[in-house]
């Protein structure tokens, strides 16, 4: 091809299939305020169910794993809302949303094939207000929604008093009649067995000390899950860690019908009085014959001189457990103690030491997380043996 017909290439000259891909990239926002109405063929290609049928109305931007920010001008939500999204309501099954944008996705337009839901960092009170008083959102809840998600404001969850979340899980369980999929509802207990519900996914980034009191009573309500997904970092005050016998007994014995347990499970232990904590050898043994597949885990005592940067309160010794194939997009407090691994669906990693990271050892992060996205360190201390002659080590995917 030569320089000329490059420069006279248009956008409208590519195939088809090149720009669904090319849309496929962009944000849902900016396709439907951008393409739409520009020709019949864009109009087709936009309105196809394959790219209508999840309605993403949201634009995140990531400074860092807890500081999103979501926000959309207003120009833009109203030529959407107005003159867009009435003419292909009819197509949505899925929904994401986020708080600016809540109110008028809902009473724009009626979604008769909806099913899913994606709530995006909603404020805790804010979240529960929509579960009282929206009567949109009440109906579709409770008539036609399967699949639900819930993401809360980070910054919300430690300035209000642990009971909030459980009202949110009250009522997302007292309206989701229909309910059979769940992903990333916290925590709360009930009195009931959650019968439809067939796929259970709990992901939390924030330590939480009301795994025992809350989190087991919930999980032991679904007597009929067939997948289970928990991501947690759990407090405990002298208590063992939580390893695959404990696992066992306490939650995937009141799941008969369980057939794929995926989890990464972090065990911080406050204070230890008496208790005589398992090795690495007892946790990897509390595993077997318990039909989990394949698991690791890491076991480490915490002296002051090692205590690291993100483990406020002190914590006396943690214990990590996941299953394999790693299939979470995040790993946190990784630190020198880690051995390597392949962990290829990781994307955000949050590494911290009090000891420096040293070359030797990045070598073995780019390894073991070739996909790696967003790295965050926190760590101050200069490597010992740094040289100028090493060669460079990449992260070809960091953004």
């Amino acid at each position: 091809m030569t320089d000329i017909s490059i420069n006279n290439l248009h956008v409208l000259d590519l195939p088809d299939e090149v720009l669904l891909i090319i849309m496929k990239r962009l944000s849902m926002v900016n396709v439907l305020y951008s393409l739409v109405g520009v020709c019949k063929r864009l109009d087709q290609l936009v309105f196809d169910t394959n790219c209508t049928h999840h309605l993403d109305m949201t634009s995140m931007t990531m400074r860092s794993f807890y500081d999103r920010t979501y926000s959309i001008e207003d120009r833009i939500l109203s030529r959407n809302f107005q003159k867009i999204v009435p003419r292909i309501c009819h197509q949505v099954n899925k929904l994401t949303i986020e708080p600016n944008t809540v109110q008028r996705v809902l009473q724009t337009a009626s979604y008769l094939k909806l099913y899913s839901i994606s709530f995006m960092n909603f404020p805790q009170e804010e979240f529960v207000d929509h579960l009282r008083n929206n009567t949109i959102l009440r109906e579709l809840l409770t008539n036609q929604v399967t699949c639900l998600l819930i993401d809360i404001k980070h910054e919300t969850i430690s300035q209000q008093p642990p009971e909030i979340l459980g009202i949110i899980v009250a009522y997302v369980i007292y309206l989701c009649k229909s309910l059979v999929n769940t992903v990333s509802v916290i925590i709360s207990y009930f009195v009931t067995k959650l019968l439809k519900l067939k796929r259970f996914s709990l992901i939390s980034y924030s330590r939480t000390s009301y795994y025992d009191d809350l989190i087991i009573p919930l999980l032991q309500r679904m007597i009929n899950v067939e997948e289970l997904i928990l991501f947690l970092s759990v407090i405990r005050t002298n208590t063992n860690y939580i390893d695959g016998a404990e696992l066992h007994d306490n939650v995937l014995n009141d799941m008969p019908q369980l057939n794929k347990f995926t989890f990464n499970i972090d065990t911080n232990i406050v204070k230890n009085t008496n208790i005589d904590l398992s090795s690495y050898e007892d946790i990897q043994l509390s595993f077997v014959r318990k039909k989990y597949g394949r698991v690791n885990s890491h076991v480490e005592i915490f002296s002051n001189e090692s205590h690291t940067y993100s483990r406020l309160p002190e914590f006396y010794s943690r214990c990590h457990i996941y299953s394999l194939p790693y299939q979470f997009q995040t790993y946190v407090d990784l630190n020198n103690s880690f051995q390597g691994g392949t962990f290829n669906t990781v994307q955000s990693l949050f590494m911290t030491d009090l000891n420096p990271f040293e070359y030797n050892f990045f070598q073995i992060i780019s390894h073991s997380f070739p996909y790696l996205k967003s790295l965050y360190i926190t760590n101050d201390q200069p490597q010992k043996g740094k040289q100028q002659s090493k060669t460079s080590i990449t992260f070809p995917c960091l953004i």
